[in-house]
């Protein structure tokens, strides 16, 4: 066993000095960005949360995550490695559990086809849920196994420790619960030795198990959200996108402005109660499916057999993108083509198998893998939802391994014919080409991401590079929307205007795209367009819900205040202020107005929301603003405290400091920023206020000597 765990953790670290330092894992994108966030406002003392959006998604991951933060910091590598180690030890459980059943060789063999599966490490290296989901699976199965003594009684204490472990997993994904159903109820029907009272007694400890973990989870969301939220509210979404009129079943939630343009179509009072939202969003799949009955049944067929597929479908990250760039996650490592012809043919032998223990684990194995397939089926299939079942591929495929090698030392023609057979046939399946891969629009998304991640490194010119290679494979309205920004920020708006305009003919409705179009029209001169623009932005609140989006809409009511006549200016401003005073309280800051007005508004945010450091940061801008520096000092310290990794806080804090005369520590921190910034825009304000600091401090020392 040690020698297993070893050897997993030797592959994680070859595979961390390959891709330990891309841009996608070090600035973690889409749902690893969310949880990073998420994590982070809990280590800061959010421990509840806020709102809506934090019951859309299981919430024990990212209390995982804000564990790791509050002992190793806001250390991305510090999680990836705890991750590899928890990979490394469900490398050791999935041996346990195989030995107990298979004996000690086949125990061997499946613990090094898991230490070496590359898509295990591609997923354990990223702030994503698999690494700890399929290690608590793991656990509640041996726990599961042990509570079953020789098929004949029952351990209770084991039984509710596995619950507790399952419980925990549904947590983290509550698909585990589908095959955990499905094994319980096997396991109670099939132990006709046990008498029905002990079983059922065993049932109830597992299920009990999993009701003390899950109770709480929803004793806090209703807490959070004042709706009855089991787990999470993220099942009638995910319903929809794989099962809608025109979905492929292989994509995951839209991102950018895909997501705003779906959620623009439900009505704010729907998305502020989680529960409601979630049966919309049920009701639209129904409406959709019944209205096209054949269609749908093509789209789960697509389902079914994608899950079979050698692809590793992506969801936010190409499993194949990571690969061009990362030999280890190739071949000859091991990879999902190579694992499920040999679980097939191991499943052929273990049911054929006289032994009752090898036909038991081949039915556990069984339903793992049928429970997953199935919330694949029923929701959409891609690689992170087919990974929690790999575990229970792996197990038939190790004891496949060794009875071709025994049929080959036996020279046992007909079980080699069979299972020359038997492979031949799943791998020709998993490599047909269909459902055909979209390749380019899979490239998109990972350039896409790519670049948001190079700009959240403050790295401007291969996050444009990155959105350029973005429109070279398609027209992506995203890549078009963020290249633009960019160039807008550059002062080139002629080029800007037309990446505007060429990605609102894909999202004509796009209130983003509309404003950023507005200021680039506005900066050519083009004063009627510009107008136009905004109030066109306007009007898309007369049929659309604008309030995900009202910090856009705000600013855009701003813009028209500041261009119409002076009649309609106050009311325009006052309706500005109605829809995001937290906009308009920024908007205040910056223009150096109402700035009374604004320090309200930060204050109330900061009482209400102590965790918020933008808030934080911007009361501290408004009193520096202001020339309140000593007020400014402890908002902007808190700011830091609650978010180490931005570093235009550390600048902002220097700032004030040098405005309090404290310039000691100014001078240490922007020399501490200049250890670790880029070369970028910020890098340069950080040298130029250091070379102020130090030229302030050499001058008053010359004067200090001349008196």
């Amino acid at each position: 066993m040690v020698g297993m765990f070893a050897l997993a953790m030797l592959f994680r670290g070859l595979c961390f000095t390959v891709i330990g330092d891309s841009p996608l894992l070090t600035h973690p994108v889409v749902d690893a960005g969310s949880y990073d966030q998420w994590a982070l406002r809990i280590a800061a003392g959010n421990i509840l949360g806020h709102g809506p959006d934090d019951v859309f998604r299981p919430p024990l991951y990212p209390y995982f995550l804000a564990v790791c933060y509050r002992l190793f910091g806001h250390n991305i590598v510090a999680v990836q490695w705890i991750h590899y180690v928890l990979g490394g030890l469900s490398c050791v459980l999935l041996s346990i559990l195989t030995g107990r059943f298979l004996g000690r060789r086949v125990a061997i063999v499946t613990g090094v086809l898991a230490s070496l599966y590359a898509p295990a490490v591609f997923f354990e290296s990223q702030l994503l849920t698999p690494a700890l989901a399929i290690f608590l699976n793991l656990l509640g199965t041996l726990m599961l196994v042990a509570s079953i003594r020789r098929g004949t009684s029952v351990h209770w204490g084991w039984a509710l420790g596995a619950g507790l472990a399952f419980g925990l997993s549904a947590g983290v994904r509550p698909d585990s619960l589908l095959p955990v159903g499905l094994i319980v109820l096997w396991l109670v029907t099939r132990s006709q030795e046990i008498p029905w009272a002990p079983r059922l007694g065993w049932a109830a400890c597992v299920i009990g198990g999993i009701l003390l973990v899950i109770t709480p989870i929803t004793v806090r969301n209703a807490v959070v959200s004042g709706n009855f939220v089991p787990i999470a509210s993220n099942a009638g979404i995910n319903l929809y996108v794989g099962n809608r009129h025109g979905a492929d079943g292989l994509s995951a939630c839209p991102v950018g402005i895909r997501w705003e343009q779906l959620v623009s179509q439900v009505p704010q009072s729907v998305l502020e109660q989680p529960a409601a939202a979630s049966r919309w969003w049920m009701k639209q799949t129904l409406i959709e499916v019944a209205a096209r009955p054949g269609e749908s049944l093509t789209r789960l067929g697509t389902k079914a057999v994608a899950f079979l597929n050698q692809r590793e479908i992506r969801n936010n990250i190409g499993f194949a993108f990571m690969q061009e760039r990362a030999w280890p996650l190739r071949w000859p490592f091991v990879q999902f083509w190579m694992i499920l012809p040999l679980a097939c043919y191991g499943f052929y032998r273990l049911f054929g198998s006289a032994r009752m223990r090898g036909r038991r684990i081949g039915v556990l194995c069984l339903l793992w893998t049928v429970g997953y397939w199935g919330i694949g089926i029923i929701f959409f299939m891609t690689a992170r939802y087919r990974m929690p079942a790999i575990p229970f591929l792996l197990i038939p495929a190790g004891f496949s391994v060794m009875a071709l090698a025994e049929a080959v030392r036996k020279r046992q023609k007909r079980t080699l014919q069979i299972a020359a057979v038997i492979i031949g046939v799943v791998a020709t399946l998993t490599w047909l080409p269909w459902p055909a891969p979209d390749t380019n629009a899979e490239g998109v998304r990972d350039y896409v991401n790519l670049g948001n991640a190079y700009q959240a490194g403050g790295q401007r010119e291969a996050a444009e590079d990155a959105y350029r290679r973005a429109l070279a494979l398609a027209d992506d309205p995203d890549a078009h929307y963020l290249l633009g920004q960019l160039l807008l920020k550059d002062g080139d708006n002629g080029t800007a205007r037309s990446h505007f305009e060429k990605a609102l003919k894909i999202v004509p409705e796009s209130p983003d795209v509309l404003l950023a179009r507005a200021q680039a029209q506005l900066r050519l001169g083009q004063l009627k367009a510009g107008l136009d623009t905004l109030r066109q932005l306007d009007d898309l609140a007369k049929y659309k819900n604008l309030w995900p989006k009202r910090s856009t809409w705000a600013r855009a009511l701003f813009m028209l205040s500041e261009l119409e006549e002076p009649l309609h200016q106050h009311e325009l401003r006052q309706r500005a202020w109605a829809v995001d005073p937290h906009t308009m309280a920024e908007i205040a800051l910056l223009w150096d107005r109402e700035l009374e007005r604004a320090t309200d508004v930060f204050l109330e945010t900061c009482d209400r929301e102590p965790w918020n450091w933008y808030a934080q940061a911007n009361l501290g801008m408004v009193y520096l603003q202001q020339g309140k520096a000593h007020a400014a000092l402890p908002h902007f310290r808190k700011a830091v405290r609650l978010n180490p990794a931005k570093e235009g806080l550390q600048f902002q804090l220097a700032r004030a400091l040098v405005a309090a005369g404290e310039e000691e520590e100014a001078a240490k921190i922007l020399a501490d920023s200049m250890g670790r910034l880029p070369d970028c825009r910020l890098r340069d304000d950080v040298e130029t206020l250091l070379d102020f600091v130090r030229e302030n401090k050499i001058a008053r020392k010359l004067d200090t000597e001349t008196k």
